[in-house]
């Protein structure tokens, strides 16, 4: 779990700027540069790299989707509920506790366990620095224990995005 104030990768940085400084519709992808240029002016004149402005590029839409290609963008996620996330991640070491004891299914009113046994499967990119060093070690504690059914994989060749760094190797790991 992140410490509430911790955020050595900026994340709460862009999400600020997405959400407080940001015009919701762009007439084109290219003002979203300028615009996140704008909002860097938040004291420190960090700007942000283009590799970044291009990513959330990506997550901006037709307004209307049946328009015309020159129609106005808009956030494909609703950057509201993405702050919502990123702070329950950072308050919240829910997913470590399933991890690490792994549910056993009930019914579908919930009344009854069904005695369905589920494995849970954490898969890290090999060379992320996202991760802290007791979480990494509980999870490989908990999945090397006799019985448990935690799963735990450490992607080979693998940063932050994974499933562009190993595509291949991420298949491998969660194919049947």
């Amino acid at each position: 779990v992140a410490h509430p104030d911790d955020d050595p990768h900026g994340v709460q940085r862009v999400i600020d700027a997405v959400r407080n400084h940001l015009p919701r519709t762009f007439a084109a992808r290219e003002e979203l540069g300028a615009a996140l240029a704008a909002s860097s002016r938040d004291g420190t004149r960090r700007s942000f790299p283009p590799d970044l402005v291009d990513w959330l590029g990506t997550n901006l839409a037709p307004v209307d989707p049946t328009a015309p290609a020159s129609s106005p963008l808009t956030w494909q996620f609703d950057p509201d509920g993405a702050a919502a996330l990123y702070d329950a991640y950072k308050r919240d070491d829910g997913a470590l506790r399933v991890a690490l004891d792994p549910p056993t299914g009930v019914s579908g009113d919930g009344s009854s366990p069904t005695g369905v046994v589920h494995e849970v499967h954490v898969v890290r990119a090999e060379r992320s620095t996202r991760w802290p060093r007791e979480t990494v070690d509980a999870l490989t504690a908990r999945a090397s224990t006799p019985g448990s059914r935690l799963r735990y994989h450490a992607l080979a060749n693998a940063g932050h995005w994974l499933h562009v760094d190993n595509p291949g190797g991420l298949r491998d790991v969660l194919a049947p």
